[in-house]
């Protein structure tokens, strides 16, 4: 005898704004580039470089997705590059736990400075995270904590550029210039 089966209707992901109020419809469909996935990361803050200074750090996977993320940076000490640097890391580790729809990831970054640190990490690491002065690297813990995520998917293994036998993911950086305009079709 065969069974018959209802397709299931997926319900629209509704969210309320919590600023204003209004109904949201989140998706998870992801902005492709042939096999990569496309995460864009920012970091920002007001009064930079001073006590006052309050950090933030962006997220975004396209339009309504619902691994889209916004928020404080984390820790005592907050600056434009902290909030850079937690993005990237917060991106990788969505990918991480997503994995079975992210193998390839894209990250996208308009920080100069996270880019340099990228490549610098295993030099930094083998300096033991002091400068030439034999003083502790500005932005320490957040660029370990950088190195160690990116570590857990193999990105400076001997396999550069090929997928981490444990996470199944491949990632790559690239540059984009700030607040320019982007297309999600």
């Amino acid at each position: 005898r065969k069974r018959k089966c209802r397709k299931k209707l997926m319900e629209p992901l509704l969210e309320i704004d919590k600023i204003t109020g209004e109904n949201i419809r989140r998706n998870k469909n992801f902005i492709k580039e042939g096999q990569w996935t496309v995460v864009y990361t920012d970091g920002s803050s007001r009064n930079n470089g001073k006590d006052n200074c309050l950090a933030g750090l962006g997220v975004y996977f396209g339009p309504g997705h619902v691994l889209n993320k916004g928020r404080m940076v984390e820790g005592e000490h907050q600056s434009n590059n902290i909030g850079e640097i937690q993005a990237v890391k917060l991106a990788i580790k969505i990918a991480i736990r997503n994995r079975d729809q992210i193998t390839h990831l894209l990250v996208r970054t308009d920080s100069l400075y996270t880019m340099r640190m990228i490549a610098d990490l295993p030099k930094k690491k083998a300096d033991g995270w002091k400068n030439k002065n034999k003083k502790k690297i500005a932005n320490c813990k957040d660029l370990m904590d950088l190195y160690n995520t990116l570590n857990s998917v193999d990105y400076y293994g001997t396999n550069k550029g090929q997928m981490c036998q444990k996470t199944r993911i491949v990632i790559k950086f690239e540059h984009v210039r700030a607040h320019q305009d982007i297309s999600t079709s």
